[in-house]
């Protein structure tokens, strides 16, 4: 766990596609929490990593972070969707550009890859393939979001068991 106190910025980027970040099952690669300081600004971004679940519980789960911005990457076989992101101030963001997000899987959840809540959510020119969720939204979990924008991105066989099979 990563417990932020003050104002930050961090960038994540892997040098080219070799690299892979795996988990362990049920557990979480990044959890980021804002230490519960509402003058804290957090922004994250994950720059060219692959990331590997091996059933691990989620790649990254970010509450509170104002944004949290995914690009050029790989997200796949994890067990409780692999990124988490719930609003605390309803002026967070989820910007996600050119990634793959691959056999991913959620119960008791909506959103087999992403669940948001009071979070605005941008995504372009990405891939959903082979997601599910054993409730709504076999690929995404939208929960109150303020905006959504969805550009040049495909949703292919991807599954929910109530509604939703993509979104």
């Amino acid at each position: 766990d990563v417990y932020i106190e003050n104002n930050l910025t961090l960038t994540i980027k892997g040098a080219n596609d070799d690299i892979e970040l795996t988990g362990e099952p049920n557990k979480v690669i990044f959890n980021i929490l804002d230490g519960d300081l509402d003058d804290c600004y957090i922004e994250i971004t994950v720059n060219n990593l692959n990331f590997n679940g091996n059933d691990a519980s989620s790649a990254i789960n970010a509450d509170g972070v104002e944004l949290l911005k995914i690009v050029d990457s790989k997200l796949e076989n994890f067990a409780d969707s692999s990124i988490n992101h719930e609003g605390v101030s309803g002026s967070e963001a989820l910007v996600i550009e050119n990634t793959e997000f691959l056999n991913n899987t959620t119960t008791g959840y909506s959103g087999g890859v992403i669940y948001v809540s009071d979070v605005s959510v941008s995504i372009s020119g990405s891939y959903f393939c082979g997601n599910s969720s054993s409730t709504n939204g076999g690929a995404l979990g939208i929960k109150d979001a303020s905006e959504i924008n969805i550009t040049n991105t495909t949703f292919e066989n991807n599954q929910a068991a109530s509604n939703g099979g993509a979104i």
